[in-house]
């Protein structure tokens, strides 16, 4: 190229620029490598208002291009998409890519597909890639400059027609660019219209033309390696994987953990975690997955449908996470419509007990060993000098029943007191156990808050036999149950009890409670005012055992 006497030599061939082509290339290589506004240009190549139209930019790009020879594949005028241009030189022994243009922006990824403008193509998860013709590419870019937000349609004309009545042709375009882009084009999930107000795309990253991979918040704190751990990873051959347990058992940690490995394993994959925590229904469960993949902003069509076609269209391997599904089992046939729609992607459950559902594998987290929840204790306290393995140590967690929740909120209070001081003081453990300070107060601020979650879904009857075995220590027979706890069904209570994790069945065909859940539960009994009565029919029971067996002894020593 020689800028002084205009010309360009191309295969043997001189080509002359206009005075205009040439101040224009002249001045985006005085500014190589830097993205080159169009009201930048238009000011000072053109010398016009920045307010004018750059469509006179674009058209002498064009023509510039031609008879640089590339004018499909450009090598050194780039377009920086929603800006303007970019010239980008080769170095003196380099030589132009047989692979094809330099790409100056990454696809972008849609809820549909993956659309890629230097190649002006678009890829649906089904189905065979589509053309996007220059207009369309242009309409996509005068929206993409702000992606995720509203555009007003006279913006978009300007940007892409220049001034002048346009609006029957971006309708045309919209409706054309629709057909390639949307899985139903009568309901519209990506190039949404806003009645009143403009055009938006909807890119799966908000603010940005590209999609995050998860919404995982990095943990504070180390996690204490469990069996479990590896145990869920293999479990995810399956389509859904319900990870069960009592409250405080550590689910939670327990999945954002292995969702965090998956992310670092397999670089293709997404993790995506839905806390349902404050969900209540259906509709709540659905804002949920929305707000985690993104798709709160789009307010048109079937939402369900919306996150089946999402779904669909993520990576295989990628794991969907739904915490604290216990409270909103009812909506699990919600699960059944996504694992049919997206039968590659992975869900996991948190819950207090199973769903049900075909193709659900279960796996029940048992509490810690001794040892691992001694060290949990110990790093939990930030206190160098404790050591895991000494006495007091293990016996306190041995107390707190290695539940890691009672373990974190027990260590939250050795700043206060040591471990045997803590030992001494655990038959008040529900108002021991509260973590300082607190803040705002969630269902783990308290191992109180935490079985309240769990009291809050039982029935009557089910709360009646919770409250009365607990005048049981140690495990118990159904004989002695069914003599103490006055409800109608009490096998049916107790097992149902077992399978929401608040209760335990024993070796011997019996039952048990963990310490901390029978503290709870006896001062629900005693809360209701049942106490004494409950009690009488336990002293009962105990009572002609003992005259049984004291008739048994008469005449022994």
């Amino acid at each position: 190229m020689d800028l002084v006497r205009r010309r360009v030599e191309r295969d043997g061939r001189q080509l002359v620029l206009t005075r205009l082509e040439a101040d224009l290339l002249a001045y985006l290589m005085e500014r190589a490598g830097r993205d080159v506004p169009r009201e930048e240009l238009l000011t000072e190549v053109w010398g016009y208002a920045a307010t004018s139209s750059s469509r006179a930019v674009d058209f002498a790009v064009r023509r510039l291009r031609n008879k640089l020879g590339e004018p499909r594949s450009p090598l050194h005028i780039l377009t920086a998409h929603g800006v303007g241009y970019r010239f980008v030189p080769l170095a003196p022994d380099a030589s132009p890519s047989p692979g094809g243009p330099v790409v100056s922006r990454p696809p972008v990824r849609l809820a549909t597909g993956l659309l890629d403008l230097e190649r002006r193509t678009f890829k649906p998860a089904v189905g065979e890639e589509q053309t996007i013709s220059r207009l369309e590419g242009e309409l996509i870019e005068s929206l993409l400059s702000a992606p995720g937000q509203t555009i007003p349609r006279e913006d978009v004309i300007r940007r892409v027609w220049g001034w002048g009545d346009h609006a029957s042709s971006l309708d045309a375009a919209v409706r054309r660019l629709r057909l390639k882009l949307e899985v139903e084009p009568s309901r519209p999930e990506v190039l949404v219209t806003v009645r009143g107000s403009g055009l938006r795309l909807e890119t799966l990253a908000p603010g940005g033309p590209t999609a995050r991979r998860t919404n995982l918040v990095a943990a504070s704190t180390r996690f204490i390696p469990r069996p479990e751990t590896e145990a869920l990873g293999a479990a995810l051959s399956h389509p859904l994987v319900t990870v069960v347990g009592t409250a405080g058992m550590g689910k939670t940690r327990l999945v954002q953990e292995v969702g965090a490995a998956l992310l670092d394993e397999h670089p293709g994959i997404e993790v995506w975690f839905c806390d349902l925590s404050s969900a209540v229904s259906e509709h709540g469960v659905v804002r949920a997955v929305e707000a985690a993949l993104g798709l709160e902003k789009i307010s048109v069509g079937d939402p369900v449908q919306r996150i089946s076609h999402v779904l669909a269209r993520r990576p295989p391997g990628t794991v969907v996470v739904l915490d604290n599904f216990e409270q909103v089992k009812a909506s699990a046939p919600l699960l059944e419509r996504w694992m049919a729609a997206a039968p590659s992607v992975r869900l996991v459950v948190t819950s207090r007990e199973h769903l049900g559902l075909p193709g659900e594998r279960c796996l029940r987290l048992e509490p810690l060993t001794i040892e691992a929840a001694a060290q949990l204790f110990v790093d939990r306290t930030h206190d160098d000098r404790l050591d895991p393995g000494d006495e007091s140590v293990r016996a306190l967690v041995a107390r707190l029943d290695c539940l890691p929740l009672a373990i974190e909120l027990a260590a939250a209070r050795s700043d206060q007191l040591s471990p045997q001081d803590l030992l001494d003081r655990l038959d008040r453990r529900l108002d021991l156990l509260i973590r300082r300070p607190m803040g705002a107060v969630t269902h783990h601020s308290t191992l109180r808050g935490a079985l309240d979650w769990s009291w809050d879904l039982l029935s009557e009857a089910e709360r009646t036999a919770l409250a009365e075995a607990s005048l049981f220590e140690g495990s118990f027979s159904i004989a002695r149950a069914e003599a103490v706890i006055g409800v109608f069904d009490v096998a049916g209570s107790l097992d149902s009890l077992c399978t929401r994790s608040l209760m335990h069945h024993t070796s011997d065909d019996g039952y048990r409670l963990d310490e901390g859940i029978r503290a709870y539960a006896r001062e629900k009994l005693q809360l209701a005012g049942e106490e004494r009565v409950a009690l009488e029919r336990y002293r009962q029971v105990h009572l002609t055992r003992g005259e049984a067996c004291a008739a048994g002894l008469r005449g022994h020593r």
